[in-house]
């Protein structure tokens, strides 16, 4: 989609900007020759962020050409970034003890390092040039204003499953319908059920057998859907046109009733016209509303909740969101009860797995069962991911060869679908978690990527990391450490990050992303060209520069390719495994994060050189018997981790 490419984009551009600006306002002095060309070419780059930002709300699939662009656009970003960073390097700050002889050979150096930084600005801001007379060409700022393909609401199914082919469904429905109906006529006052979860864990199935179970007892009900990109006037509407067509009304007024509809679904009225004609409606009845999929604390607080009076009659609304803060928000008083969706046991999910295939387990073949085991492990008790991948297997043949295939090629066809509807269907529901991210956090959440599944993330570790590679810009009165804190919060607020205990007795938490979230990160991450990660399944070597590495799978082939690539626009390593062989440090000139904590082979002389790597803010190690001298050097170093040495 253009606006998920262009915003992830404009989450490496922001930075670049704000660097720019601040060496053109606190270095000028040092620009001598080049200072001009620098502004130019910041300038270029403003102009094409701000074509960016025009587009980032666009759901159109991008063209060939507006894709190749922004891969021109985003690796001059980096290269910018790159050379920007080693022209500050090298002039450096000199010491006012320094002799005659020092001084001199310093400022020989300056200029021969002026001169030829100079040449590789220069070179930039003409790539910069071409690269936005090409938007110009491509005319990408008419895309924001051009409609976007009607997509299928993925909804659907939720709405109109059928009971008996869902499992696990009945406990939590009949949680919430004794929260709603306990002691009804004891409890007048309106009251408000918030149900939240990450993305497929069936939520809307969840308020729909609710709704269904129970609407029967109310005089007037609604189910609307709200959306990422909600039309409040839309969706006021709805409940107006589900409100009415529960209204019983005698044959006399039966005729302007049904104009009425018709006039809803084809007209348009005012917000404060729709909210009073709700009220009017609502108001000396037992009304029960849900509203699905609320993206948004505004859309509720501005219009939404004004729709629905209190008026002491017992009424209920459900609403439905994937973030904790629109849940909390979507209360009218403190007896308001928030629902957290778990995940399906493993029974359940093997239940819910081989009744969508064989109708029972017992009719799956006994040679299928590891494989069986391996795919609910992926899919970790995300009804949608089961229901999707027992479809898919429901249609091809019961094979073992089949099954692994599906198994093994999962974590690829999350973005590239392959033809396969069913997995279409999961990537467009996570995805949309992902697009709903602000610029600055969909850098960071791309970083999980580099992590293997399964690899324990805790949160100091994890905003140590998102500031050494700069993702993390310090706010009027905040630290980059809060800044960071506030973004991890926001992750973990619209669940897409999960904690889990790792210590009961210091009740310390780490965190994780569900696998197929982590798949869909890691396949978004390879088509960004944000991380190049070696793992045996997900990337294989390519041909574009490496900017961030992760190394998890040890093999001769992967060896091999180890000495015959280039690390020299790598920003961060990470090694995870018994590897002897790294890439050599002498060649990472612009590295920020060197990961060797779980590189078991690590030997002292592999990081002999790390003294060279003047841009390193983030070390960690392991496994070596004494610290580098050469560490000294490192003068931007901002953690050095030494937990896993002798």
């Amino acid at each position: 989609m253009v606006g998920a490419t262009a915003s992830a984009l404009i989450g490496v551009m922001n930075p670049l900007l704000t660097k720019l600006s601040g060496l053109l306002e606190r270095e000028y002095g040092k620009l001598k020759g080049v200072g001009r060309e620098v502004a130019l070419l910041r300038d270029e780059l403003s102009s094409m962020n701000t074509a960016l930002e025009a587009v980032s709300d666009s759901e159109e699939e991008p063209s060939s050409q507006v894709k190749e662009w922004m891969r021109q656009l985003r690796e001059l970003s980096y290269d910018v970034e790159d050379c920007i960073d080693v022209f500050v390097h090298r002039l450096g700050h000199h010491d006012p003890g320094d002799g005659l002889f020092r001084r001199t050979k310093r400022r020989l150096k300056a200029l021969w390092s002026r001169h030829c930084i100079a040449g590789q600005i220069a070179e930039l801001k003409d790539r910069a040039v071409l690269v936005n007379d090409r938007r110009k060409r491509y005319e990408l700022d008419a895309a924001a204003s051009s409609s976007a393909a009607i997509a299928i609401d993925s909804r659907l199914p939720a709405l109109f499953e059928e009971m008996d082919r869902l499992v696990g469904i009945e406990g939590p429905r009949d949680e919430l319908v004794e929260f709603l109906m306990g002691g009804i006529n004891l409890a007048p006052q309106r009251r408000v059920v918030s149900i939240v979860g990450f993305g497929g864990l069936g939520k809307t199935t969840l308020a729909n057998q609710v709704y269904q179970h129970i609407k029967s007892q109310f005089d007037r009900t609604a189910f609307v859907s709200v959306s990422r990109n909600p039309n409040v006037n839309k969706i006021l509407a709805n409940i107006l046109i589900g409100i009415l067509e529960t209204r019983k009304l005698s044959s006399v007024h039966q005729k302007q009733h049904s104009d009425t509809i018709e006039d809803l679904k084809h007209k348009t009225f005012e917000d404060c016209k729709l909210i009073s004609l709700i009220r009017e409606n609502l108001q000396n009845s037992r009304y029960f509303i849900v509203i699905d999929d609320i993206w948004d604390k505004a859309a509720w607080r501005d219009h939404l909740r004004f729709a629905f009076p209190e008026n002491n009659s017992a009424s209920r609304i459900i609403t439905t969101t994937r973030i904790n803060d629109v849940a909390i928000a979507c209360h009218f008083s403190h007896e308001d009860f928030i629902y957290a969706m778990k995940p399906l046991s493993s029974e359940n999910s093997e239940a819910l797995f081989f009744r969508r295939i064989f109708s029972s387990k017992e009719k799956c073949p006994p040679e299928l069962e590891e494989v069986a085991d391996d795919i609910l492990k992926k899919c970790d008790g995300l009804p949608l991911a089961i229901v999707s991948i027992a479809s898919l297997l429901s249609c091809k043949p019961v094979t073992k060869q089949e099954w692994v295939w599906v198994l093994n090629s999962f974590g690829s066809t999350v973005m590239k679908d392959q033809g396969s509807h069913e997995l279409a269907v999961v990537k467009r529901i996570l995805f949309l978690s992902y697009s709903d991210l602000p610029h600055h956090l969909k850098s960071c959440l791309l970083y999980l990527s580099i992590f293997p599944e399964d690899h324990t993330i805790t949160r100091d570790f994890l905003i140590s990391r998102w500031i050494a590679e700069g993702f993390i810009t310090e706010q009027r009165g905040e630290s980059l450490e809060e800044v960071g804190e506030k973004y991890f919060n926001e992750l973990i607020n619209r669940n897409i990050v999960q904690s889990f205990e790792i210590d009961p007795f210091s009740r310390r938490e780490a965190y994780r992303m569900h696998d197929i979230m982590l798949d869909l990160m890691i396949s978004l991450s390879t088509e960004e060209n944000f991380a190049t990660i070696l793992d045996g399944q997900h990337c294989a070597p390519s041909s574009n520069k490496i900017h961030r590495f992760s190394l998890q799978c040890k093999s001769v082939e992967r060896i091999t390719w180890l000495r015959t690539t280039s690390f020299s626009h790598a920003r961060s390593l990470s090694v995870f495994g018994d590897f002897n062989k790294i890439p050599p440090l002498v060649d990472l000139e612009v590295l920020r994060v060197l990961d060797l904590l779980n590189c078991s082979s690590l030997k002292d002389d592999h990081i002999e050189n790390i003294g060279s790597l003047f841009q390193l803010r983030y070390v960690r190690l392991g496994n070596i018997s004494r610290i580098p001298r050469q560490i000294g050097k490192l003068k931007l170093l901002q953690t050095l981790d030494l937990s896993g040495t002798a």
